[in-house]
């Protein structure tokens, strides 16, 4: 007779693994919703399984979560279009994942591996502006787009005063960060003057339609007509390119290596080539009171103010020049069809329009403006926003939402001047400062002319000027206790 194992001690101790059967009616649900749900929507769900990976290591990684939903608020050309009744609404991918990194800093967080919120000064006068927005919601001429609106900035707020300095945290990563803005830069660029020598060509594709929602991807787009762009409006890539020309030229003044200075302001011309391929006047423009800035603040740039701004000149005019050399005269001409305020359809025409109707229905609402998203509905010709981040929060939010907008502005400001004067400050550490603070001075001169207050970047810029200052401020505590600076 065979021996009976069954009762034996190793068979005991080692029983065989097993899962309880609420796992596999747990499994079957899973799997048969999984193949409900590809039999629906095939596309939709074929690319959710293949970024479920990608999004988790994201998730993981606080700093390649950052990075990345940094990079795609350059990316506007994948859309989801949500319709009530006839307006249409788009959420693009930097919706989705600003989100999603939001709640990374909130698990990275909890788990102690991202340093404390530090409060600065911009603080109050943000969350009033942000009370002041959603408050605004009860007298809003259009609700659903003040809503729209109002998630904007419940997401780029924690992520431009909060996460922004918990990433960057020390002098070394904000270093890399820059080098990041000027690599997206270049890709930008290259993107830009493919897009400008291949117009018509690659207007639009549809990915996938259903009842629910439509994926599209836009390139080429005929609205915009023959200009340089990324994957955005050419105004939005514009904006961008100027803050990747800052940030090259801040490399360029730090290096030492002869080489790699050469190689800087090669890839910084380039970038400068692919910004002008966008025809957006208000980006360069901005660019004069910017370069202004940083002559009066450097010592060896003041000394040769007119060389200068004669090189600045001549560098814009020779990269006009090589990019438009195909037929030079007719975008010249263009170009001044554009400026003009006299002529119909221009942009400096439709500017004006838009801001004089703003401004009309501000005085309408006996100046406490239309609410939060309720300017649209009035600009004819019809415009995504009014061209002027200044008019566009007059408008909606009266004199009270203009004060406190300029005040986190100059709050911001005074802290990174404060920063620049102090002598904890290396070489380094100072121009990096300094392109920093001419960054956002770029911004809000180029608010003039174009942007919406919740726009991503607007903000973003403000995070970086205070994470700077905090840094600047870490190095002097740790002179102070007799420790080195930090890296």
């Amino acid at each position: 007779m065979p021996p009976d194992f069954s009762s034996s001690p190793s068979s005991q101790m080692n029983p065989s693994p097993s899962l309880p059967p609420q796992w596999a009616v747990v499994g079957a649900i899973v799997v048969a919703s999984l193949g409900t749900v590809f039999a629906i929507w095939p596309w939709a769900t074929s690319i959710a399984l293949a970024l479920m990976p990608f999004t988790l290591w994201m998730m993981l990684s606080p700093l390649a979560m950052y990075y990345f939903t940094v990079a795609s608020f350059s990316a506007l050309v994948v859309t989801f279009t949500m319709t009530k009744g006839t307006v249409q609404f788009t959420f693009r991918p930097y919706d989705i994942i600003i989100i999603l990194s939001v709640f990374s800093y909130c698990l990275h967080r909890a788990l102690g591996t991202l340093p404390r919120w530090r409060t600065t000064a911009v603080d109050l006068p943000a969350l009033a502006f942000f009370i002041l927005a959603l408050t605004s919601l009860w007298w809003s001429h259009d609700v659903t787009r003040g809503l729209y609106e109002l998630r904007n900035l419940i997401v780029i707020l924690p992520f431009a005063l909060v996460i922004t300095p918990a990433i960057l945290s020390s002098w070394e990563r904000l270093s890399h960060f820059m080098w990041f803005i000027i690599i997206v830069g270049a890709i930008n660029a290259a993107i830009s003057i493919f897009a400008f020598y291949s117009y018509p060509e690659f207007l639009s594709q549809t990915l996938d339609t259903t009842h629910l929602y439509r994926l599209v991807l836009v390139f080429n787009d005929l609205s915009v007509a023959k200009r340089g762009h990324g994957f955005a409006h050419p105004l939005v890539t514009s904006i961008w390119l100027d803050l990747s020309i800052l940030f090259g030229l801040a490399k360029v003044t730090i290096m030492k290596s002869r080489k790699k200075r050469n190689w800087s302001i090669v890839l910084t011309l380039f970038i400068l080539c692919g910004h002008l391929s966008t025809m957006s006047k208000g980006a360069i423009l901005s660019l004069v009171p910017t370069f202004s800035f940083l002559i009066l603040m450097q010592r060896s740039w003041r000394r040769y103010a007119i060389t200068c701004v004669l090189l600045f000149a001549f560098t814009l005019a020779s990269c006009f020049v090589l990019v438009y050399s195909a037929d030079l005269v007719k975008h010249l001409k263009i170009l001044e069809s554009q400026t003009s305020s006299s002529t119909e359809g221009s942009s400096t025409s439709d500017r004006l329009k838009w801001w004089k109707q703003s401004l009309a229905k501000l005085a309408e609402t006996d100046y406490v403006g239309v609410g939060l998203g309720g300017v649209f509905q009035y600009l004819k010709p019809w415009g995504p926003h009014t061209h002027s981040i200044y008019v566009g929060v007059l408008a909606e939010l009266g004199f009270p939402g203009l004060f406190l907008y300029l005040l986190i502005f100059a709050l911001a400001l005074g802290r990174i001047r404060r920063a620049l004067s102090s002598r904890a400050l290396t070489f380094e550490k100072r121009q990096t400062t300094l392109f920093i603070a001419a960054a956002l001075i770029n911004i809000l001169f180029y608010g003039f002319v174009d942007m919406y207050y919740t726009e991503y970047l607007v903000w973003l810029l403000v995070g970086l000027a205070l994470t700077c200052a905090q840094l600047v401020e870490d190095d002097e505590r740790a002179q102070g206790g007799g420790m080195p600076p930090a890296d």
